[in-house]
Order: structure tokens, then C-alpha cells, then sequence
């Protein structure tokens, strides 16, 4: 199971952007056209409500949604309940009950894996089976709302999660819009992908014997990295006798990066139509580095009225995941966000700032992730606590495809443990996090290009009644990049 998300990010990261590898035009003839649509987006511009509200769905699509929602949570449950025989599944007339009339549990203790990456992938299956039958982002959410109070309530006996709730819904926002979009793109290419990258898309044009997808040529930029790493990861304990420790490791794996729709001077037509999707996937001898960041657009709009320089300022919508050996880190937040290119004749350099607030942040704790005895924790105690807390983000990237290609991205969290979310309340405290990422590449041949990456992860927790912690990774990377579709 924990190798499904990997597979998936793998295939809709992949092969279908192999569609996009289009015969490359001169750099100056793209940037014209950029210049164009963007002057044609800017004369086009709705307003936000008519962003929000739009919507062509009839009352059946609203009801196949629906039914599809529930025919996801049926078949999931029916599985656990009958072929793994789930202590969970057992459902009641009286455990159905005691969901409705009971209070919700506020925290809760299942794997990081189980709750921030299955949860938003169920998520997304919900929301999409809106997306996929014409209704909009906000009749989605709506829909991920209830697809996911529908399992808390009646499909599982034990006491609903609010959390659970939380990232189920708003995860599988960000993520299902991400697939759906990205969907559209590759059905292009053969339904299979299709498919594959959203099973609800695929199951509403069987039910609606064939659809109308929104027009493709929307992805404005996509590359696949293929690297070797050398990670060094070590912990130290400040104000502590305990001793520091420190370890190396190989690792090897792929990076992929696509922006879908310009965002730069981007005017929003719909809700989330501009997007940065990230996926990370490294495997070495006893270490494994997953991540997946998706940073959304809700509603982007341009400001000035010249062309150059081309700036944007969004409201975002983001969820982030981190899953590694060393960090269990993931994010769901909203923000502001302020991106701007400039062209040149020689090349471009572009920025990206965002400031955000994350309203449901979960992080490791060292001496649970590792095992550490140490420090005795509780035994119901998971590998990780609840927090949140203010969040920057800046990116910054100098290309020139004659020379070389600069790019720097580096984030900031700092984070308070929500009131009594740990099994153990010695664990409470507060969290600084920062990881910072320097790249310089140069294309050898056409869309190749051969890069190094240095990585650097630092986390200091702060707890009062067992030792802080100082962690510190650091991941340096060899890669091979192939631009499936350049900017």
C-alpha cells in the first residue's frame, strides 16, 4: 500500500507529459506568444464571483456526483470489511449512532502515512467525481466534504476524527483539482492515462458514454530529473548530555516539476487553474525520500497593465507532504503570493513569494520516528503531533540556455503544537523548520540538461520536559534533466 502514491506520482508525472515534448521554437518566439495570450487572458479577465459561481452542471450531474461519491466510500469499505476483515469496518446501526451523537474525537493516532496520504487521496476521488461531472471547484469541495463525513459517520465503528476531516476535505481539494487538471491533459494522448491518473474521470465518461474535456495546451512548463544522491542526515540535542548522532546514505530517483497555466500576469478563469506540482521519489539501502508539493492558485490576477514585467499576485491554496527516513513533515495552508518574469535578450529571471498560514501542520518528533529509547514515550504516543503557525516561501531562477541556469527555492515554518493534540503532552512545544534548495544546470542537448542540487532540511524542536532536538539533512544530487516542455 505505501507504494501506491509513489506509482501513482510516477505514472501522472511521467508518461503522459511525454505529449508535451513538442518540437522546440525559438526562445524568442515563445516569449512573444506568452506576451500575447497574456494580453488576451488580461482582456478576458472575470470577476472573482463569476471565478467562484460559474457553472454548466444540470441536477443529474449533481446526482451522479453524489452517487459516485458514495459508490467510492461502498466499494472501500465492502473490501476492508470482507477481504482484509478490518476491526474498524464493523459497522452498526448502533456505531452509526454513537458517530451522530457523540463528540468527535479532536486528534488522532493513525500512521502519518494513513492520515496524510491516503486520507487526501480519497480526498481527491471525491472531489473529482464533482470535477468530472461538470460541477465546479466550490461544489466539489463541497462534495469532498461529504464524501468524507459519509465515511467518518457511518463506515468506520470507531469515533470520527476531526483532523481526519480536515485533510481528507482540503487536501483532497488541492490534489483532486491538480489530477483532474492534469487528466484533461493526458486523455489527449489515450483514455488509459486518463485512468490512470483520475479513476473517477474515468468511471463518469463510462457513465456519461463520453464527455467534453476542457481544451489540453495548458501545461506551461514540465521536466523530469533523474538523480543520484548522497544524504547526510544527523540529530544533536542542545542543553542535553545525550549524545549527537550522524549517518550517509545513497539514494536514487526522479524529481518532477509542471506548472500548469502561466502564472505569470495569469487572470484566473476558473477556481485553481494555476498551479505548481512538485513530486519526489529517491529509494537507497535502508532510506526512502517521498514528497509531493502542490502550491495552487484559488485566484490570480494580473497588476500591472504593461506586459513587462509579467506579475501576478494570487491567493493560494497549497498542500505539501514530506515522507522520508529522517522527516515526516505535511502542510495544508493558505496565503499570498507575488510572482513576476522579466525577459531579457540573453535569457530571463523570474521570482516566486509567497507568505502563508498553515491552518493543520503535522511534524515528526524525533524520538518516536527513530525509535529512540532514550526518551520513554507513551506507546499511543505516533510518530508525530499536530501544529500550526506562519509559513514563507521564495523562489528565484535565472535561465540563460547559452551559459547556465540558477535556481534557488527555500522555505520557513514556525509552528506551535495545537492545545492537548499529543498522546503525550511532553512533547508539546514549538517547531523552526527551514529547507533551502540550490540548483545550477546547463543544457547539453535540445530538451537535455545535466544539473547538480545541493538540499539542506533544518528542524529545532523546543519541547519542555524532554530534550529539544536539532535535526539537520542534507541531500546533494547528480541529475540528468530532460524539459518536456520548455518555457
Amino acid at each position: 500500500m505505501k507504494l501506491f502514491p509513489a506509482i501513482c506520482i510516477v505514472l501522472f508525472l511521467s508518461f503522459p507529459l511525454c505529449v508535451w515534448s513538442e518540437d522546440l521554437e525559438s526562445p524568442a518566439a515563445e516569449k512573444i506568444s506568452a506576451v500575447e495570450e497574456t494580453g488576451s487572458a488580461r482582456e478576458e479577465r472575470k470577476s472573482p464571483l463569476k471565478v467562484v459561481f460559474s457553472s454548466s452542471a444540470n441536477g443529474w450531474d449533481y446526482a451522479r456526483a453524489v452517487l459516485e461519491t458514495a459508490g467510492v466510500n461502498l466499494a472501500v469499505h465492502s473490501f476492508s470489511s470482507i477481504v482484509n476483515q478490518s476491526s474498524w469496518a464493523n459497522v452498526s446501526l448502533e456505531t452509526m449512532k454513537k458517530n451522530l451523537t457523540n463528540p468527535w474525537r479532536l486528534w488522532d493516532d493513525n500512521t502519518f502515512f494513513m492520515n496524510q496520504m491516503a486520507h487526501p487521496y480519497f480526498g481527491s476521488l471525491y472531489f473529482t467525481s464533482g470535477r468530472s461531472n461538470g460541477l465546479n471547484f466550490l461544489a466539489s469541495s463541497i462534495l469532498a466534504a461529504g464524501g468524507s463525513f459519509m465515511w467518518e459517520t457511518f463506515l468506520e465503528a470507531s469515533t470520527p476524527s476531526l483532523p481526519d476531516f480536515v485533510t481528507t476535505t482540503t487536501a483532497g481539494m488541492v490534489t483532486g483539482e491538480a489530477l483532474y487538471r492534469l487528466s484533461m491533459e493526458a486523455s489527449q494522448i489515450s483514455p488509459v492515462f486518463l485512468w490512470l491518473l483520475s479513476p473517477m474521470c474515468g468511471v463518469t465518461s463510462i457513465l456519461r458514454g463520453g464527455r467534453s474535456t476542457p481544451a489540453a495546451g495548458n501545461i506551461h512548463s514540465a521536466d523530469i530529473a533523474f538523480s543520484g544522491s548522497m544524504v547526510t542526515s544527523a540529530v544533536s540535542f542542545p542543553e542535553s548530555p545525550l549524545s549527537p548522532s550522524s549517518s550517509n546514505k545513497n539514494s536514487f530517483g526522479y524529481t518532477t516539476k509542471i506548472v500548469y497555466g502561466n502564472p505569470y500576469a495569469h487572470n484566473s478563469k476558473e477556481l485553481f487553474d494555476q498551479f505548481f506540482l512538485r513530486g519526489d521519489f529517491y529509494r537507497g539501502t535502508n532510506y526512502e525520500f517521498s514528497r509531493l508539493i502542490i502550491d495552487g492558485a484559488l485566484y490570480a490576477f494580473s497588476i500591472f497593465d504593461s506586459y513587462r514585467p509579467e506579475t501576478t499576485a494570487a491567493l493560494g491554496f497549497n498542500y505539501n507532504y514530506h515522507r522520508t527516513s529522517d522527516i515526516n513533515f505535511s502542510a495544508g495552508s493558505l496565503g499570498l503570493a507575488l510572482r513576476q518574469r522579466i525577459v531579457f535578450d540573453w535569457g530571463e529571471i523570474s521570482w516566486d513569494s509567497q507568505l502563508n498560514y498553515i491552518f493543520l501542520g503535522v511534524t515528526d518528533n524525533y524520538f518516536v520516528l527513530s525509535g529512540d529509547s532514550r526518551v520513554s514515550l507513551s506507546k499511543k504516543q505516533p510518530a508525530y503531533s499536530f501544529r500550526t503557525g506562519p509559513e514563507a516561501k521564495i523562489a528565484f531562477a535565472l535561465k540563460n540556455d547559452s551559459l547556465v541556469s540558477i535556481g534557488l527555492e527555500a522555505s520557513a515554518q514556525f509552528l506551535f503544537s495545537y492545545l492537548n493534540s499529543a498522546q503525550d503532552s511532553r512533547i508539546d512545544g514549538w517547531s523552526a523548520i527551514q529547507w533551502a534548495e540550490l540548483s545550477v544546470e546547463r543544457r547539453i542537448y535540445a530538451p537535455f540538461s545535466i544539473g547538480i542540487a545541493d538540499s539542506f532540511y533544518h528542524k529545532y524542536d523546543h519541547h519542555t520536559q524532554i530534550p529539544c532536538t536539532d535535526q539537520i539533512v542534507n541531500f546533494v544530487r547528480l541529475y540528468i534533466k530532460l524539459h518536456l516542455k520548455p518555457q
